[in-house]
């Protein structure tokens, strides 16, 4: 994410940009254990 995006994110809801980075970080874990991590339990 761009400095400017983040910025301007910030500026018009300071809850959104965390609710975002959450919703991101959820999803690429469950991409990555379902391609990669079927066995390993997560960390």
């Amino acid at each position: 994410m761009s400095i400017s995006a983040f910025n301007l994110t910030k500026n018009t809801n300071e809850s959104n940009i965390f609710v975002v980075l959450v919703i991101d970080f959820y999803l690429l874990r469950t991409t990555r254990i379902f391609n990669k991590d079927k066995d390993k339990p997560i960390t």
